[in-house]
Formats: C-alpha cells, sequence, structure tokens
C-alpha cells in the first residue's frame, strides 16, 4: 500500500509541475500579446498621444515634435511628420516685406495708406513740418 501512495504522489506531484510550466508559459505568451497591442512607451508624460486611423499621433511635449506611430509585425514605428512652421514663417516675412514695398509705393505716388498716418502740417506753422 506504500508503494501505491508513493507513485500516485510522484503523478501528482509530475501533474503539478506540468500544470504550472503550462500556466507559466500562457502567462508570458499573455505578457508579449499585451506588450504588442498598447501604444508606443509614453516615457513618464513626455509624450501625448491622439488617435487617428493609422495609428496614433505622438505630441513631444518637451520639444512640440509630431510623430506618426502606427503598428508593424516587428512592434510599433514612429515617423516624425514634416515640420512646415518654418515655411509657414518665410512665407510671412515674405509678405510682410512685399505689404511694405506697396505700401511705400503708394506713399510716393501721394495716396493714403490704410491704417498709416500722414502727419500733416499745420496751416499756420508750415516751418515743423
Amino acid at each position: 500500500m506504500n508503494r501505491a501512495l508513493t507513485r500516485s504522489g510522484a503523478g501528482a506531484s509530475r501533474v503539478m509541475r506540468l500544470f504550472a510550466l503550462a500556466f507559466t508559459l500562457s502567462l508570458a505568451n499573455f505578457t508579449v500579446a499585451s506588450a504588442q497591442t498598447a501604444t508606443p512607451d509614453s516615457e513618464n508624460g513626455r509624450y501625448s498621444f491622439s488617435p487617428v486611423a493609422d495609428g496614433v499621433l505622438r505630441l513631444d511635449t518637451r520639444t512640440g515634435q509630431v510623430s506618426q506611430c502606427s503598428r508593424s509585425d516587428a512592434g510599433w514605428a514612429c515617423k516624425v511628420v514634416p515640420d512646415e512652421r518654418s515655411a509657414l514663417e518665410t512665407e510671412i516675412a515674405r509678405l510682410q516685406g512685399e505689404n511694405a514695398t506697396l505700401k511705400k509705393d503708394l506713399l510716393a505716388r501721394g495716396l493714403t495708406v490704410p491704417g498709416v498716418l500722414i502727419r500733416q502740417c499745420p496751416i499756420y506753422d508750415w516751418r515743423i513740418c
């Protein structure tokens, strides 16, 4: 009878070890699967994410840089969105220069320019102008 208990105890121990191994493997598989479906790392709040059709937009709150992130077979990949700020600032500067040139042309022809005050000399004292 002792032999029967020893064999059944060894079998139960073996079953418990197999169960523990299966549980550990399934837990590891779940961890890998959940890591692949999560969004890219936010690095302690440095990045802010907004969902879009193809993934997420990532805003770097320190630099203002925007990236579009999408999931691939290898994980998440983020590509920097081109910054159009410099192009807009260049266009604004060009328009301001053009506007100043046009105002000078109008003033040279003796025309009034909206938003520009022309100093007029008082009739009684023309020497101060």
